[in-house]
């Protein structure tokens, strides 16, 4: 009877046990669910955010390349632009310090760059394309004398032999190229260089080449 007694206890206390293990098995299993659960939430949270991220960066790329699309696009038409302005100003020829008349039309330029033409040793004034003042009239002021003609190359012969116009009877006339305002400005820098120069040192002769002020010493 003790026997029979002591195993019917061992069976409850197994049976206990097995049930208890139950639950532990139950209570892991759910906290491995739970777990994996919150992996998958976190994973997919961060799968969004790396997507998100990914999306503001594309878009900042997008941006970035069309904003430099654009730049580099206008940066090419102003460089375009100025190559065409260049090319223009190539072809024209100013005059400066040219007596000025009330009566100065299209006859008396046509004058005026037909003696300029022959007085620099110019043979044909056949290339001319246009010519005319420029700028406002100013009591006592001999307005500039813009010309244009057909090449560039004539522009370089007219500058090249405009030293002539010093022993001739327009010695007070001289030639330039057409300049824009940023090269008028640095032109004008150097012809104040130069002027200081002279004031300076005037034993030497000085002139302006390749957009810097020389010099050489005058012989005694």
């Amino acid at each position: 009877a003790v026997v029979s007694t002591q195993s019917t206890g061992n069976v409850r206390l197994c049976r206990g046990a097995a049930g208890m293990i139950d639950c532990l098995k139950t209570d892991q299993i759910g906290a491995q669910k739970r777990l994996v659960e919150l992996q998958k939430d976190q994973f997919e949270k961060v799968q969004e955010t790396v997507k998100t991220e990914l999306e503001t960066w594309t878009d900042l790329v997008r941006k970035t390349s069309t904003q430099r699309s654009q730049a580099a696009e206008k940066s090419i038409k102003s460089a375009v632009k100025l190559l065409k302005d260049e090319e223009k100003r190539a072809k024209n020829l100013m005059i400066y310090n040219y007596p000025e008349t009330e009566l100065d039309g299209l006859d008396e330029m046509l004058g005026h760059w037909y003696t300029i033409c022959t007085l620099v040793g110019k043979k044909s004034v056949a290339d001319l394309k246009n010519i005319h003042r420029v700028g406002g009239k100013e009591p006592g002021r001999n307005r500039p004398i813009k010309v244009e003609l057909e090449s560039s190359e004539e522009v370089e012969f007219m500058l090249k032999n405009a030293h002539k116009l010093r022993t001739s009877c327009r010695s007070n006339v001289f030639l330039g190229p057409d300049r824009s305002k940023e090269q008028t400005n640095a032109h004008r820098k150097l012809v104040d260089e130069l002027k200081g120069n002279i004031l300076r040192d005037p034993s030497k002769h000085y002139f302006i080449k390749n957009n810097k002020v020389c010099s050489y010493d005058i012989e005694a």
